[in-house]
């Protein structure tokens, strides 16, 4: 997590800040235009509220602990086939160096499915990152608990919000689950 925090951080430099500063056509703009309400804890809730399973499924390349998992899959392809098989909601690995994902990839599940919420599955530790997914057609972000502090949780939290995303909080350590409930994210 700290050379995702490390990459991010370099990556958020004075490109970035003159593309938000030109106006039309750059990642701001596309993302305010996104904007389809909090679809992912909408259909989430939704299909609890039938009755039913909520499932997440994700696309994936690589995984840290297994290695190559599909490094040549094509991500809508993928996305298609669980959307078929009734997943409610579709999570797309976007960290390049470990996972083997891109925000290409999102972009193309979104292409493919553009009505099936869709989660930016990455370790979030920047605004500027929150801006990309939903640039690319994420309707929520994962944030990791454990990878920032209270302060930071809020930050992102609400940035996401005020692009109509959902959030999802994962938590891995007992005491992570406590400060998510005082938080108060609902997934």
């Amino acid at each position: 997590m700290a050379e995702r925090r490390a990459d991010a951080t370099k990556a958020e430099g004075a490109a970035f800040e003159i593309d938000l500063r030109k106006g039309k056509d750059n990642v701001w703009t596309r993302a305010k235009s996104e904007g389809r309400g909090d679809a992912f804890t909408a259909a989430l809730r939704a299909r609890r509220a039938e009755g039913h399973l909520a499932v997440i499924a994700e696309v994936k390349r690589v995984s840290p602990a297994f290695g190559v998992i599909a490094a040549s899959v094509d991500p809508a392809l993928q996305a298609r086939g669980y959307a078929a098989a009734g997943a409610t909601a579709i999570s797309v690995l976007t960290e390049p160096r470990h996972w083997g994902g891109s925000m290409s990839d999102l972009a193309a599940v979104r292409d493919a499915l553009p009505s099936t919420p869709i989660l930016c599955k990455d370790v979030i530790v920047h605004k500027q990152q929150i801006v990309e997914a939903r640039a690319a057609g994420a309707d929520a972000v994962l944030l990791i608990a454990e990878a920032l502090s209270d302060d930071e949780l809020r930050t992102l939290m609400a940035h996401a919000h005020t692009l109509n995303m959902g959030v999802l909080l994962e938590a891995h350590e007992p005491i992570a689950f406590g400060r998510a409930a005082a938080l108060g994210t609902s997934v």
